[in-house]
């Protein structure tokens, strides 16, 4: 018969921090165009702003 030894508690805290990350990456964030100052709906990486037409970049940095 095999042991296993592992944290049942930690794992499901490292998936549950994993699935958070991903929901977060994924959604849309109402932002402020840097150039014309006007607000848009963005989601991470590059996004091109409705208004002025100028490339805009969101980075996000999630520390859970």
């Amino acid at each position: 018969m095999s042991n296993f030894d592992f944290d049942l508690s930690a794992l499901l805290k490292e998936t549950a921090l994993e699935e958070a990350r991903e929901a977060l990456e994924e959604d849309t964030y109402d932002v402020e165009c840097p150039y014309c100052n006007k607000e848009f709906e963005a989601h991470q990486g590059k996004n091109i702003c409705p208004h002025c037409k100028k490339i805009v970049e969101l980075n996000l940095e999630i520390n859970l």
